[in-house]
């Protein structure tokens, strides 16, 4: 499959960032969970945080198509974001979320979906995006910035979808497709892991439906 790597611009400022407010504080809330002091009063902050928020669902439905793919497990660095989604999932709608509609980013009811993945090291993963109408916003979030080594594309198809892509003073990664989508359509989003290292990530997606 054809495809050109995006190379990210430089570090910009928060403000010439092309995210709103919504996607912004998703960001700042998996970002938090970088913090390794007092890991648990960190964990119980972002917990309240996500569950005052009512805008995002899980992203579920994610399958890796390259077998690039490793468990989050103890032994690597990690967010530990998605048992924190289940919780306050499981929470707000009073049942366990294995078989609910709201773990799916297509889910009408929701413009946000974020989840955590773990990309082998010299892995490659590729992530199918169905449902998704108007312009997509896309962040990654490596857990460890310092040591990422992240080349990513985003595909539509055969062709590349060419997106804007920044790269943040933190090691995030913001991808703007820069057409709108019909909801018939499918993306493909690639991250090639070139370190040594598993590495966990976050994927953040804003789906504008218009």
């Amino acid at each position: 499959m054809f495809s050109i790597a995006i190379t990210c611009m430089t570090f910009l400022k928060a403000q010439d960032l092309r995210i709103d407010k919504e996607l912004k504080s998703l960001v700042d809330a998996v970002v938090t969970l970088r913090q390794t002091d007092s890991k648990e009063s960190v964990r119980q902050s972002v917990t309240s945080l996500l569950s005052k928020d009512k805008s995002w669902t899980m992203m579920d439905e994610l399958r890796d198509k390259n077998g690039g793919e490793c468990l989050l497990t103890k032994k690597m660095k990690r967010f530990q974001l998605n048992p924190i989604l289940t919780q306050v999932l499981e929470k707000r709608y009073g049942k366990n979320t294995s078989r609910g509609d709201f773990l799916n980013g297509e889910e009408a009811n929701f413009n946000y979906s974020l989840i955590e993945k773990g990309i082998k090291a010299k892995g490659k993963v590729r992530y199918t995006f169905k449902g998704r109408a108007g312009k997509q916003y896309f962040v990654i979030v490596p857990c460890d910035a310092s040591s990422a080594a992240l080349k990513i594309r985003l595909l539509k198809g055969n062709n590349d979808l060419k997106p804007t892509c920044t790269k943040d003073k933190d090691g995030n990664y913001y991808l703007q497709i820069n057409s709108n989508l019909k909801a018939t359509e499918e993306i493909t989003l690639e991250i090639e892991n070139n370190s040594n290292m598993n590495a966990a990530i976050a994927i953040l997606n804003h789906n504008t439906r218009k």
